[in-house]
């Protein structure tokens, strides 16, 4: 690794992007990972570990067959291939470390994958830490004022058309992330479902997510997003089943935006102290805000006399510092 100043972000990639749990990415993360590739020794080094005298390398490294470690262990329809490796100094700020990701060979409750650290030794690529189910996604790696790199990572997860993601940070062996943003996208799942009895419909995206350095050279996150909702009632059933625009014209199988109330957006900022990532000041209501409008109310019971109507949450942007009150 370079110095902490050139290396705030490293990170090294096997032949492919880290893995998306089911279907692939679905949120635009915009902010892209450097790519680098670790030679073939270091890939056979790595998964000797997992499956010796059964692993392949090339595109897409691996290994044939589920190895002892993992869930699916003896299944030899399903092949665990490495999806991503970052290296940094993740156990000590003088160790060499590769934290290596998984997929294949997990059950969807553990994202489809799992995570395991090596360090350098004399005798090469070693486990410092075992593996376990459960990978972090993509990851990037912020080093603090110790020296020690801990993980800023993109996370996504997908059920039947219920898109979830979510960044989070922490260091190696935390069992407890501290999760930065968080995204929801339901409109699928709920248009024309006859199991979804959610009463609100939510869609949110990233518009923008970018780390840049402030004038005192700290590290800054600046996430824009948006969000908007819409009542689960015949009015929205109907018109996410027509997938028509305002002129009647197919759109591609777009639930319409007239379907919804407008898109809010809101700016968040993070800064980090040299240990963590600290939310800014003039970030707090966006944050807030945005949080309320991924807010879904509980299911009503289908046998039960249907509860009042949610209040709707304020979901407009913050007002700048001395604009009158609404």
């Amino acid at each position: 690794m370079a110095s902490a100043v050139a290396n705030v972000f490293a990170r090294i990639t096997l032949f492919a992007a880290a893995s998306v749990p089911c279907c692939g990415q679905y949120f635009d993360w915009t902010l892209q990972p450097e790519e680098a590739q670790l030679q073939p020794g270091d890939l056979k080094q790595v998964l000797a570990y997992f499956c010796p005298g059964q692993e392949f390398i090339g595109k897409g490294s691996g290994c044939h067959g589920c190895p002892a470690r993992t869930s699916e262990a003896g299944n030899k329809n399903i092949d665990l291939k490495i999806a991503s490796a970052i290296r940094g100094h993740f156990r000590a700020p003088d160790s060499d470390d590769l934290f290596v990701t998984t997929h294949g060979c997990e059950p969807h409750v553990a994202l489809g994958g799992g995570a395991v650290v090596f360090t350098k030794s004399p005798k090469g690529w070693l486990p410092s830490r075992q593996y376990e189910a459960g990978p972090l996604g993509s990851c990037r790696t912020v080093r603090n004022r110790r020296g020690l790199d801990g993980l800023l990572c993109f996370e996504e997860d997908g059920h039947a058309g219920d898109q979830e993601g979510w960044v989070s940070f922490g260091y190696e062996g935390e069992r407890d992330r501290a999760e930065l943003v968080y995204l929801r996208d339901d409109a699928d799942f709920i248009c024309g479902s006859t199991i979804a009895v959610e009463p609100v419909v939510v869609e949110s995206s990233v518009e923008r997510f970018e780390s840049q350095k402030d004038n005192h050279g700290a590290l800054t996150l600046s996430i824009d997003v948006k969000c908007r909702r819409a009542k689960n009632d015949p009015t929205f059933q109907n018109l996410c089943m027509d997938r028509t625009d305002e002129n009647g014209q197919e759109n591609g199988g777009v639930i319409p935006d007239r379907a919804f109330e407008p898109f809010h957006s809101y700016h968040i900022e993070y800064r980090f102290d040299g240990e963590r990532f600290v939310l800014a000041q003039s970030s707090a209501a966006a944050k807030r805000q945005f949080e309320a409008c991924l807010e879904v109310p509980p299911p009503v019971d289908a046998g039960s006399k249907p509860a009042a109507p949610p209040t709707q949450p304020d979901c407009s942007p913050p007002l700048p510092t001395g604009a009158p009150s609404r």
